[in-house]
């Protein structure tokens, strides 16, 4: 199970600022030139900047802005992040697997074989220094 952060370092409370600053503005400036909603844009930078002053004015509440913070996002990344797992694994994983099977190609050697005196694979041994290089 997921679990979210609950102590946090002086750096990430240090970065925490400029990057919701960043955020802000990145996410109200969306608003206003893709939908046109200036009002809105307004209402994010507004909000966003008082978060910001209060954030720097009273350093006791960082912690707990940065923690209401991550626990804001953390719906949205842990859905994100099954929702990334399952294009990756559906689109390149199952079809590969698929298809091994299909064609019955077997890069393991898993296979049985009832006639194989042994399952060992000869390699040629190599001497030198350059064999440290290359172990397997």
């Amino acid at each position: 199970m997921i679990e979210r952060k609950r102590e946090f370092s002086r750096r990430e409370l240090r970065w925490f600022g400029p990057l919701f600053a960043l955020f802000g503005a990145v996410l109200g400036g969306i608003a206003q030139w893709k939908f046109g909603a200036a009002v809105t844009a307004n209402a994010i930078w507004l909000a966003c900047a008082v978060v910001i002053a209060v954030y720097y004015a009273a350093p006791p509440l960082r912690r707990p802005i940065f923690a209401a913070w991550l626990a804001l996002v953390f719906p949205i990344g842990w859905v994100l992040s099954h929702v990334l797992l399952s294009i990756v694994f559906y689109a390149v994983v199952f079809p590969t697997g698929l298809a091994l099977r299909l064609f019955r190609h077997d890069p393991l050697r898993r296979r049985f074989d009832r006639r194989a005196e042994t399952y060992w694979i000869q390699r040629e041994t190599r001497t030198g220094a350059r064999r440290y290089f290359r172990q397997y």
